[in-house]
């Protein structure tokens, strides 16, 4: 099931316009940033201890 899911996902995408690949970009960098931020207090609380 999964490797149909990931069939109908690679049609679907070059259909999607500009618009969505940017929002997908901006989510991107929203994740990248989180997963830093979450790092960054990993390494504050590790310090403290």
């Amino acid at each position: 099931m999964q490797e149909e899911d990931f069939r109908k996902l690679e049609i679907d995408l070059p259909r999607q316009p500009v618009v969505n690949q940017k929002s997908w970009a901006k989510a991107g960098w929203v994740l990248l940033l989180l997963v830093l931020l979450l790092m960054a207090l990993a390494y504050l609380f590790r310090r403290q201890d």
